[in-house]
């Protein structure tokens, strides 16, 4: 069977552009695939699948390119949807239809004339695919769910190369592997997503430096708050070291409560110990707070590896301890592992854990340890203090991953991501897929 030629570029590996294509978030799996099919059409996608299938090509499936995992990559062959990036939103039925190659930061934009948003993730860079298939965790998710939540129909191109619409009508079984699952199903080209009303809002911006023998009760502080804080309000807490051996905290998120109110529980988290002052919140209209706060936030792209716990509760500072001394300890030159602990609860847990493929409907907290630097060599020589704390958020999970933030160590990744929904992703996979043709790393598998 001849490669497809309407819609579709290929790009060989020896070539400057394969080396610019292939550049993604985590730079250990930014390696030119044999050949790249950069797909304009989901026409495009369902004949170049019919040929990867011909030709008994394995293959793997680009959106974004931004994954913890490297999950886009493939030594053989990439059929790259990064071309397909239209957006559009119509503001009478509040959906936004959305390529799967579309940035997050470009269904943002196309919210912001109509007051409307999507319940997406906090990485303007990410691709609407990946991050719908995944879940979709993000700032608004306390308020709104995730953005999976929000999926009305989405298109599918299935083992055959046929495309499926699919939804709770049709094919509600691979509409509702869709929405959590990971992919591993078909190649999914368009979404219709239903978007959010949204009023004013502000940005928390509280950072600075303490001393580790103060961050344990500072991070109890913030779990408590932002744990149980209004649905209105969603933020993290990030921890690193400094060179100068404290360490530094960030706690970011979005918030629609009264500005005072923010402020008052800001004070109480800090304690003291950072400054809470008129700069702590950026507040005004959604768009001005999204692009001053979140979509201008730039991104690093670094030699990566991470681990992720899902914990029901907020930690006490005699359980964070550990978990921090072990951050301090692994200080280097080029860098230490750092954490960042995502608040859950709210709006994501008024949706039945086998309502969607995404089971962490009770996770309080999503804490992921990470490290990223400059060079493979460096990456390797940190993994053992990496696993180390990796190891200390595990003692407190009731999952060790979230599809969306894959973990190559994890032996037993399909319960780590999807729990007790794993028996009827395997089924749907069966059913679909008989063949594995879709066999990424970490998919679902029969």
């Amino acid at each position: 069977m001849a490669r497809p030629t309407q819609g579709v570029t290929f790009v060989e590996a020896n070539s400057g552009e394969a080396e610019r294509l292939a550049f993604q978030y985590n730079l250990t799996y930014s390696q030119p695939p044999r050949l790249r099919a950069v797909c304009e059409t989901s026409d495009a996608v369902a004949h170049t699948l019919r040929w990867a299938r011909e030709t008994n090509t394995s293959f793997a499936i680009r959106s974004g390119g931004h994954c913890y995992g490297g999950t886009s990559s493939h030594p053989d062959l990439v059929i790259d949807l990064r071309e397909l990036n239209a957006v559009s939103v119509d503001a009478t039925s509040r959906i936004a239809t959305a390529q799967s190659g579309t940035k997050l930061n470009a269904l943002y934009r196309a919210g912001f004339p109509h007051a409307l948003t999507p319940a997406a993730g906090w990485c303007g860079d990410v691709g609407v695919g990946g991050h719908v298939l995944g879940g979709g965790l993000g700032y608004l998710a306390r308020a709104n769910g995730l953005l999976c939540d929000h999926l009305k129909s989405l298109t599918l191109i299935d083992a055959q190369g046929e495309a499926r619409r699919c939804s709770s009508q049709e094919n509600p079984d691979l509409y509702w592997a869709s929405r959590g699952g990971g992919g591993g199903f078909g190649i999914a080209t368009e979404f219709n997503i239903v978007l959010q009303p949204v009023e004013d809002m502000h940005a928390l911006r509280l950072f600075g430096g303490i001393e580790p023998s103060d961050m344990p009760a500072f991070v109890e502080r913030w779990m408590r708050w932002s744990g149980n804080a209004p649905r209105a309000t969603s933020s993290q807490l990030a921890v690193a070291t400094m060179t100068d051996g404290r360490l530094f905290a960030r706690v970011t998120g979005l918030s629609s409560e009264p500005r005072d109110t923010v402020f008052r529980a800001l004070r109480g988290v800090s304690g003291g110990l950072l400054p809470v002052d008129e700069q702590t919140l950026i507040s005004g209209s959604f768009e001005r707070v999204m692009e001053d706060a979140v979509l201008s936030i730039p991104h690093f792209y670094l030699h990566s590896a991470s681990h992720t716990a899902v914990w029901n509760n907020a930690l006490s500072a005699t359980d964070l301890s550990p978990i921090l001394e072990a951050i301090v300890a692994s200080r280097r030159e080029t860098g230490s592992v750092s954490l960042l602990i995502e608040a859950m609860g709210g709006a994501l847990a008024d949706t039945p854990s086998d309502a969607t493929a995404f089971p962490h409907r009770d996770g309080a907290f999503l804490a992921t340890a990470s490290y990223g630097t400059m060079s493979q060599e460096l990456l390797e020589a940190a993994r053992p203090d990496l696993d180390d704390v990796g190891q200390k958020l595990w003692q407190h999970a009731v999952a060790k991953g979230y599809a969306n933030y894959r973990d190559r160590s994890l032996e037993d990744f399909e319960n780590a991501y999807w729990g007790e929904n794993v028996t009827r992703l395997r089924a749907i996979k069966r059913r679909f897929d008989p063949d594995g043709l879709f066999t990424g790393v970490q998919t679902i598998t029969c």
